[in-house]
């Protein structure tokens, strides 16, 4: 009986290391079984995904694009009018190029979400101060004026929390493939010279570091709530124009240069302690125990022992009762199925 499903918009759209039974070369094939669409959406879940990720990349490289608009490696700097070449002159042109893309894609997302959906566009709180008056004598009061933005960080956010909405248009492979190529084509340009990005750890047995900061309550105005992101360390070449830094995948003004990893080793691990009362020099420490552990791979308590035994995980009786896993182990032998069922 044929799944009545339809496929992923997205072309090509297949599911790794899945074939179709008419593969002959499932050796060196890295998938070739085409991806379902989720339920009401025109894309898989995977692509569905992306866009909201793809667009949040975009604006931390529209920022980080920003840092590399100068130098371009031509002698006697670029073209100015009249046909001469300006030596004081030397700018990036494809960074410019790619920094204008997306503005130019986001504004459009943007105004697709807000005039079909009813949302409103995205604000920025300014200070004014009310002209003077002619012959009067005195400061002027201020106040506080909400305007429409087109900064790149706010459109973002807007069409990531449009995601699925987004892959259920009409043309949504058009929007995945345009977010996701430009998301390639800015990193490129950006690192120019190649960069290695790996996802930290969590400390409390998490899978993942949360972003310690705080950012804006949306449903309360004045308010803050615990950033959602997470974060990644970013580790370039030698000569690079760009330094090392980590930084949050949800907010990209959450960065921290190389020169900041020590204090923030010392802020998250703080911040862990006042949370849990674990101290680095307790025996227990670096250990999760096996609830953690079903929570944050989603797997149950009998597999984590069959993997606790076989993988040789090493373990520590807490005083309290009941054994925890070291989370290195745990880690290591579960890479990549956090979150599957």
């Amino acid at each position: 009986m044929p799944n009545p499903r339809p496929l992923c918009a997205v072309d090509p759209c297949t599911i790794p290391n899945r074939h179709l039974d008419s593969c002959e070369q499932r050796d060196t094939c890295k998938g070739c079984l085409p991806g379902l669409a989720a339920d009401g959406l025109l894309l898989c879940t995977h692509h569905a995904r992306r866009i909201g990720r793809d667009a949040l990349t975009l604006a931390a490289r529209h920022r980080q694009l920003a840092l590399v608009l100068a130098g371009t490696g031509q002698p006697g700097g670029e073209r100015t009018t009249g046909g001469d070449r300006n030596p004081n002159v030397n700018l990036n042109l494809r960074a410019a190029a790619i920094r204008r893309d997306i503005e130019q894609l986001l504004t459009r997302l943007a105004r697709l979400i807000t005039s079909q959906r009813g949302f409103a566009w995205p604000t920025d709180t300014a200070t004014v101060v009310t002209e003077r008056p002619y012959g009067f004598i005195g400061p002027m009061p201020a106040r506080l004026v909400a305007r429409h933005t087109f900064r790149v960080a706010p459109l973002a956010r807007l069409v990531a929390r449009s995601a699925d909405w987004l892959a259920a248009d009409s043309r949504a492979a058009e929007h995945a493939t345009q977010l996701a190529e430009l998301a390639r084509q800015a990193f490129r340009t950006a690192y120019p010279t190649g960069t290695r990005a790996f996802e930290l750890p969590g400390l409390d047995g998490e899978r993942y570091l949360a972003c310690p900061n705080q950012i804006p309550d949306e449903d309360r105005d004045g308010e803050t709530k615990p950033c959602p992101g997470n974060l990644w360390t970013i580790m370039r070449r030698d000569g690079d124009r760009l330094p090392a830094q980590i930084m949050c995948n949800h907010d990209d003004e959450h960065q921290w240069p190389a020169s900041q990893w020590i204090k923030l080793g010392k802020r998250m691990i703080k911040h862990v302690t006042e949370a849990t009362g674990a101290k680095p020099e307790d025996p227990g420490y670096g250990y999760s125990t096996v609830e953690e552990i079903m929570r944050t791979y989603s797997i149950t308590k009998a597999y984590i022992y069959k993997l606790a035994s076989t993988k040789g995980w090493g373990r520590y009786r807490h005083p309290d009762g009941g054994v925890r896993y070291r989370r290195d182990d745990v880690a290591a032998t579960l890479a990549g199925c956090a979150g599957q069922g």
